[in-house]
């Protein structure tokens, strides 16, 4: 009789411990996109900001507001052969950028060279810099590795909900510029590739690999085209595809044979 109950109770137990991993089966997926979401579109705005300072519509050490509402300060360098530090300033309260997302708080830029030289190295950091009132907090690495070509590494990137929740990041991508205009930096569009890790908000590691490249506009706040999959610890695969080239905020996600959408912020 103890043998049946004992092997009852270590069934019981074997079957909670199996289902228990197996909740939480879309906070990952959100919180991904939440970092992919804020994070991709760094890069369009430092891009569209410094390629102005370098065009002349900023005169060194001076300060001059453009037409998506940021203060953008540049110091050239000792030389005077470019900008050396540039300062892109939001203010204190929130502001609508081109591409819709609201902003504020400071990105600061330490670069090596000229925007557009091969082997150009820009060091990112992050002041009170708050996006869609998420908190964004990190490293940013970005290296011309060619012409159109980029590598984009964030290291402790964290970024903080409107709620005081935490979602980790850490990012090893390259981006391939594969069509652009002379005219304006909104019709640039990039092929992203590369590896992410990070942890969700309820403190639950997870890997992602990019199966077929994310395609994102510049002017676009949301990526457009491509297929991760992020594999949460203890608990399934998902895939995640951002359709088929639309610019809008929906993403569907797949668990074995479930198959749901999501919202992208």
């Amino acid at each position: 009789m103890r043998q049946a109950v004992f092997i009852l109770v270590l069934f019981a137990f074997s079957f909670w411990t199996c289902r228990k991993p197996t909740a939480d089966s879309s906070s990952t997926s959100e919180d991904y996109s939440t970092a992919e979401g804020n994070f991709s579109t760094i890069w369009d705005n430092i891009s569209q900001e410094y390629t102005n300072v370098e065009q002349g519509v900023f005169k060194s050490s001076k300060t001059q507001k453009n037409n998506s509402c940021a203060t953008v300060t540049g110091i050239k360098s000792d030389d005077s052969s470019y900008f050396r530090f540039v300062t892109i300033d939001y203010g204190n309260t929130n502001c609508v950028g081109l591409d819709g997302r609201k902003r504020r708080g400071k990105i600061i830029i330490d670069a090596n060279g000229l925007f557009d030289s091969v082997g150009l190295v820009l060091n990112i950091s992050f002041v009170d810099f708050y996006q869609d009132d998420y908190l964004i907090e990190g490293t940013e690495t970005i290296t011309r590795l060619a012409a159109q070509k980029l590598n984009i590494n964030i290291s402790n990137g964290r970024i903080t909900t409107p709620v005081g929740e935490a979602i980790r990041w850490e990012s090893d991508r390259t981006y391939e510029q594969i069509a652009t205009t002379v005219n304006t930096v909104c019709d640039e569009i990039w092929k992203v590739t590369g590896s992410d890790s990070g942890i969700n908000r309820k403190g639950r590691k997870f890997i992602i690999e990019i199966t077929e490249p994310l395609i994102k506009e510049s002017c676009c706040r949301w990526i457009g085209e491509g297929v991760v999959v992020v594999t949460p610890e203890f608990i399934e695969p998902r895939t995640i595809d951002f359709g088929d080239g639309d610019c809008d905020a929906v993403a569907t996600v797949k668990i074995k044979k479930t198959t749901f959408t999501i919202g992208l912020p």
